[in-house]
């Protein structure tokens, strides 16, 4: 497991839980905006889930968690997608990539909770 460097304390959830409720929420009102499947056009997903790593990265020492659940709303409206009647034939390998995102989004989370640890402390 990637350990942060931010320095041992107790770690809030709260931030990890909202990353993945935003992602979610993100997904589906994009994929409800679109009338398509997330992963014709997952630019913009992309970039929210990138921001949520950071920002959940500045917060909690689980770099990792933080990461997979900044990239939640990728296989969330792919089953809602799925659920509804969209194609998914290849939905292993799509599921696949959306691991490689959220490790992507983990290595986001790490460098934004290394950013806070070099930050100096406020009196």
């Amino acid at each position: 497991m990637i350990e942060s460097p931010v320095p041992a304390r107790a770690w809030p959830r709260w931030p990890i839980l909202l990353a993945a409720l935003a992602s979610c929420v993100a997904g589906i009102l994009i994929q409800a905006s679109a009338g398509r499947g997330i992963g014709d056009a997952p630019g913009l997903l992309l970039a929210i889930g990138c921001a949520l790593a950071v920002l959940a990265g500045l917060t909690t020492r689980r770099p990792l968690l933080a990461g997979v659940a900044s990239a939640a709303g990728f296989p969330f409206a792919a089953i809602v997608d799925m659920v509804r009647g969209g194609d998914h034939n290849l939905f292993p390998i799509e599921f696949a990539l959306y691991g490689v995102y959220a490790l992507g989004f983990a290595a986001l989370a790490w460098a934004g909770s290394a950013l806070l640890a070099r930050r100096p402390a406020s009196r």
